[in-house]
């Protein structure tokens, strides 16, 4: 299991794969509750979707040090048994989110994020080495992220420099393509190298934090879109550093409520 992750759905990793292994009863119901993570992410997607004020859109853009990681892991199961892993570097930045809503005019507040990534990672972590290593595999592909996000604003009534943190739970997209090897020795398929060609929607957990001055955002951020097929549960980690610029787009042409 990686470490010092921002995994939302991994928080209880040890306590469960404990008890799991010696119930059956719990497993199934750890699953249940996976699938049921993802419908939630994806109404709550479709819900703040419908409550947010679309007439003003922020367009962002600037500069990200970007790290992306993917985590591969049985369907049904807790453990990884395979992890790429990249280091950080520059790349051009890009994304959307509706104007922030406060509610009752207080600090706490809500928006619509939208963002993408393309990635191409071709080292992966070998057992409990620090450092991934380039072992002939690679899995490259792109996310999206339509993610509604919850966020306390510091200092709201400054005019300089202030602060918010957020979390958000919406509806993720991945595109993978490539292959793995599996580095956990009490895998029935240990060392065997399988093939990633896999698809679609499930559920994006994230958190962020952003110090702002008017229009200039610098933002850390971790959302993490994952997706599942018949055998494998695929999670990446779009983990990033970001200066962005807010273009501010008003009288957008429609709104939802």
């Amino acid at each position: 299991m990686q470490q010092n992750k921002c995994n939302i759905q991994n928080i209880t990793n040890d306590t469960i794969n404990g008890v799991e292994s010696s119930s059956p009863y719990l497993k199934t119901l750890t699953s249940k509750s996976k699938h049921l993570f993802k419908i939630v992410g994806l109404t709550s997607a479709i819900f703040m979707a419908s409550v947010t004020n679309l007439s003003a859109l922020d367009v962002m853009v600037g500069i990200n040090i970007p790290s992306k990681d993917i985590s591969i892991a049985d369907k049904d199961a807790i453990d990884d048994i395979a992890t790429f892993s990249s280091k950080f570097k520059v790349a051009p930045s890009v994304g959307l989110r509706t104007e922030p809503n406060y509610i009752s005019d207080g600090q706490f507040g809500y928006f619509f994020q939208f963002d993408g990534a393309t990635f191409d990672i071709d080292t992966q972590e070998i057992n409990d080495e620090d450092d991934p290593k380039d072992i002939g595999t690679s899995i490259s592909g792109s996310s999206l992220l339509a993610v509604p996000t919850i966020f306390y604003h510091f200092n709201k009534s400054q005019t300089a420099w202030s602060q918010k943190f957020g979390i958000g739970v919406g509806a993720g997209y991945l595109d993978l393509r490539g292959d793995f090897i599996v580095t956990d020795n009490t895998h029935p398929e240990y060392n065997q190298k399988i093939d990633v060609d896999t698809k679609g929607w499930g559920m994006a957990v994230g958190v962020f934090f952003e110090v702002s001055n008017d229009k200039h955002l610098f933002i850390i951020q971790n959302f993490a879109p994952t997706i599942s097929d018949d055998k494998y549960e695929y999670q990446q980690h779009n983990i990033d550093m970001m200066y962005r610029y807010k273009f501010t787009i008003d009288n957008f042409p429609f709104r939802l409520n």
